[in-house]
């Protein structure tokens, strides 16, 4: 059904509804892991003014001031580098046959994304990239500033989390396009049916075009920038592309790139939601804007589930032959 005739207000008494999943609260002062600390001003004033009604202003107000005076740093750099670069960044011409690596959260997309970009002859964001999508190319110049805010391990699973590794592609769609992205549960969770519309994209046109036009000119700069150093006659490198909530676009990416390949990895569903759930706990609580109940974030791990898998199911017979592959890990 159309999930968009839900307002997305937590409804009255809804801290008191049954919860399959119990949290707890941790990090509500923290300023570490947030992937919000991309964004420029612009970027980031719009997802506040726009969910100003749902933050919490006064209990994450530590945190929203640490992403303020961080986006004014980022907002000076965008500047320069958009006036340095935007017009090469708007030449490219992306590699038509990318690699998609899809598959629910927590089923080692991760473990196959590092695999593949191990490999010189695709190309890949790094989570420097991905997490500072409009300043990277300065940014890297002041990396040693980012360790303050960013940990070495991943709190959900204990893994390296170095800005050189491979990150996730709508990380730096959700920045670009101040929000039109299916992780602003990451930051809204009480409000989470309101973007449920973004995990499969059959969403309005304005939402549509908008995740279109960010997504593309992410990946055409840092194919720009990747690609620098080749013979300016060479063909772009091919695109190592990993999001979980891709598994659920498959229609969206054929129409951007009809000769995608899939990589789908699968696990037992039991470990996904068991390991979701850890995520949610682990994780989650860096990046909110107000406190989400128990029930709240139980019903965003399951509604995510069903409808990436849903979705999957439902159009994964459009990808051309020999184009899918899966892994079970």
């Amino acid at each position: 059904g159309d999930r968009r005739e839900d307002t997305g207000d937590r409804q009255e008494g809804s801290d008191r509804r049954d919860s399959l999943f119990k949290f707890h609260r941790v990090g509500v002062l923290s300023c570490k892991n947030n992937i919000l600390f991309g964004a420029t001003l612009p970027q980031l004033l719009g997802i506040l003014i726009r969910n100003r009604k749902y933050v919490e202003w006064f209990k994450y107000g530590v945190r929203i001031c640490c992403l303020l005076m961080f986006a004014i740093f980022n907002t000076i750099l965008s500047v320069l580098e958009s006036i340095r670069h935007k017009f090469a960044i708007s030449q490219v011409q992306l590699n038509d046959e990318p690699i998609f690596v899809i598959g629910h959260p927590r089923t080692g997309t991760t473990l196959v994304h590092n695999v593949l970009s191990s490999d010189a002859r695709f190309s890949f964001a790094t989570n420097l990239q991905v997490g500072f999508p409009s300043t990277f190319i300065l940014m890297s110049n002041f990396q040693w500033l980012l360790s303050f805010f960013v940990d070495k391990k991943r709190p959900m699973d204990n893994m390296e989390l170095s800005l050189d590794l491979p990150g996730e592609d709508e990380i730096a769609t959700t920045l670009l396009s101040g929000g039109c992205s299916a992780y602003m549960p990451l930051f809204f969770m009480s409000q989470y049916k309101t973007y449920l519309d973004l995990l499969n994209l059959n969403t309005t046109k304005e939402r549509l075009d908008t995740w279109t036009a960010s997504f593309l000119f992410f990946l055409k700069k840092i194919t720009y920038w990747n690609d620098r150093s080749l013979a300016k006659q060479s063909a772009h490198r091919r695109l190592i592309i990993k999001s979980p909530v891709h598994t659920s676009r498959i229609p969206t990416l054929l129409r951007l790139f009809p000769k995608a390949k899939f990589i789908f990895c699968y696990r037992d569903p039991y470990t996904v939601v068991q390991s979701a759930v850890h995520m949610a706990q682990s994780y989650y609580w860096y990046t909110y804007l107000n406190e989400p109940s128990d029930a709240d974030i139980s019903d965003f791990v399951l509604d995510q589930m069903e409808i990436i898998y849903r979705e999957y199911f439902k159009h994964r017979n459009l990808i051309p032959k020999g184009n899918l592959n899966g892994v079970n890990l």
